[in-house]
């Protein structure tokens, strides 16, 4: 695909926690469009688009 590949680097039980965890670093949580944006006061994001298509399946 593009070169790059996923690497764990903080694991959690749940994913709401993701966009908690990414403010102030340099790393990304891939969730979905609206649970970003509904949490967006408490923690503010970038919701960007996917950088190539991902095969479904």
């Amino acid at each position: 695909m593009l070169g790059i590949g996923p690497r764990a680097e903080v694991p959690v039980d749940s994913s709401p926690l993701l966009p908690l965890l990414v403010p102030g670093t340099r790393r990304v949580a891939p969730i979905q469009a609206r649970p970003a944006r509904l949490l967006e006061p408490v923690a503010p994001a970038r919701v960007g688009r996917r950088p190539a298509d991902v095969p479904e399946g």
